[in-house]
């Protein structure tokens, strides 16, 4: 998914079978990682009554002053559910990128090898 004009992307993969989500953030070719210093990033899904936010710790961040991480995840069934029909819930991704807020519509999935 495009965050702001293109500047970056996120991808997105989940596994059914345990309901792990994972994301990276990407360049705006949607083809290089890009370590950011965000702790977490947001996936919030909007319902009739009511918005969830569900938030998808970063994994192997670095360590040291400025500690990075380009990858995250988070195991929920009851999100995996609610982002694999996007017509009904409206999810969408919201990412830190290094003091710019860039928030994505998440609309359907393309699956990427990492």
């Amino acid at each position: 998914m495009e965050l702001g004009e293109e500047e970056f992307h996120a991808e997105w993969r989940e596994d059914d079978e345990s309901g792990k989500i994972t994301v990276w953030i990407l360049d705006s070719k949607a083809k290089g990682e890009v370590p950011i210093a965000a702790d977490s990033v947001v996936i919030k899904v909007k319902g009739k009554e009511a918005t969830d936010s569900f938030e998808l710790p970063a994994v192997d961040r670095t360590t040291g002053e400025k500690p990075t991480a380009f990858k995250f995840e988070i195991v929920s069934k009851e999100l995996l559910g609610k982002i694999e029909t996007p017509k009904v819930t409206t999810p969408t991704i919201h990412v830190d990128v290094n003091g710019k807020l860039f928030e994505g519509k998440i609309e359907e999935h393309a699956e990427h090898k990492h």
